[in-house]
């Protein structure tokens, strides 16, 4: 197979050789010494100040994305998918 895909796949494929990727729904589900490693080390963690300007805004999109509701996550999702801000 030929193209931009292919391209990606490949260049995916040799820049994780020798890594190990893992997902975690929380902290309760790593090792210790994997928690240690990328949370609790206090010589290598960062912590961000947050404020939130439109507290009654963010309240209701945290209620929507971490609430036990599915139905309005997943249009907040659909609607908001394509067009979101991510700050890199």
């Amino acid at each position: 197979m030929h193209g931009p895909v292919a391209l990606f796949e490949s260049m995916t494929e040799a820049a994780r050789k020798g890594l190990s990727l893992q997902r975690y729904k929380g902290l309760g589900e790593m090792n210790p010494d994997q928690l240690w490693e990328t949370t609790l080390d206090c010589n290598v963690r960062s912590l961000l100040k947050m404020q939130v300007k439109k507290v009654v805004e963010a309240k209701d999109i945290f209620t929507k994305l971490m609430g036990d509701i599915v139905e309005p996550r997943r249009e907040f999702i659909q609607d908001n998918a394509l067009t979101a801000n991510l700050d890199v």
